[in-house]
């Protein structure tokens, strides 16, 4: 059976499963939500467009509330997610270092002492 999705992907050029997934967000999207994305820059961002489609009506306005604010606007759904709930996201360096910590802690002696020598210049 030929479906919306197979049309539309044979007449774009783009893969069913791209447009399962626009189709998926966009009726997941309040209108109230697609009213204010219309011109907005987050049109363009289908992961963050799939991130608000995910939230609830509610959530869908605050969210867009503080990523489309002229003053520092939140720069992803995580973002504005974290400021919501009062928890403040974590820096990209903050975020490796949480990752280097973690790996270190789960590496044996022998990957600690190696990776001690490239840290001392000593070692590849």
């Amino acid at each position: 059976m030929f479906t919306f999705a197979d049309a539309t992907a044979e007449r774009t050029g783009l893969g069913k499963s791209t447009v399962q997934r626009a189709v998926r967000i966009f009726e997941n999207l309040t209108d109230a939500s697609k009213k204010r994305l219309r011109g907005s820059w987050l049109i363009h961002k289908e992961g963050e467009l799939n991130a608000l489609s995910k939230l609830g009506p509610d959530d869908q306005k605050a969210t867009l509330d503080l990523m489309l604010r002229k003053d520092e606007p939140a720069p992803s759904v995580s973002a504005a997610k974290a400021i919501l709930t009062g928890k403040t996201e974590l820096a990209p360096e903050d975020k490796l270092l949480r990752a280097l910590i973690n790996n270190w802690d789960r590496a044996g002696k022998r990957t600690r002492d190696k990776f001690l020598q490239h840290v001392n210049g000593r070692g590849a």
